[in-house]
């Protein structure tokens, strides 16, 4: 939910709609639950996928003309410290080369450095900017982190 909310906080300055990038369960959108998100419990949703490096969960497929975006702001929890793997879904889903990436994540205890480190390896056709961590960010923090 909070990067929910930085994600409104971030479209807002630059009027633009967050787009939400969800899974595609049996053509039901279904919100990830805290048992999904327990790391401890070897059969959630954030273990099973992290174990498996190329595990792409279906996502819905909703993000109209991606081609005329010059900048894609991504948002997303830091799972098992980097993005979970939807996030290669929808950067995959869409082909972002040539395009200027910033990301922004939220987590409970990790940096960004595992993500930063993971996409520019993945995805070397993308201009990376460095992720930012938003944890608790005020809206200037997030104002200049836009500006920078």
């Amino acid at each position: 939910m909070i990067t929910v909310l930085l994600s409104v906080s971030i479209c807002m300055p630059l009027n633009l709609i967050p787009l939400r990038v969800a899974p595609r369960r049996a053509s039901t959108t279904l919100m990830i639950s805290e048992a999904d998100l327990d790391w401890r419990d070897k059969t959630s949703r954030s273990t099973i996928e992290m174990r498996d490096k190329s595990s792409r969960p279906a996502i819905v497929k909703d993000l109209k003309d991606a081609g005329s975006y010059d900048i894609i702001y991504i948002g997303f929890p830091v799972w098992w410290y980097t993005a979970p793997t939807i996030i290669n879904t929808f950067i995959e889903a869409y082909g972002f080369e040539g395009k200027t990436v910033r990301f922004f994540a939220t987590s409970g205890g990790s940096d960004v450095s595992g993500a930063d480190k993971q996409f520019q390896a993945q995805y070397p056709a993308i201009n990376w900017k460095p992720g930012k961590l938003l944890n608790g960010a005020s809206k200037k923090t997030i104002e200049d982190w836009i500006k920078d």
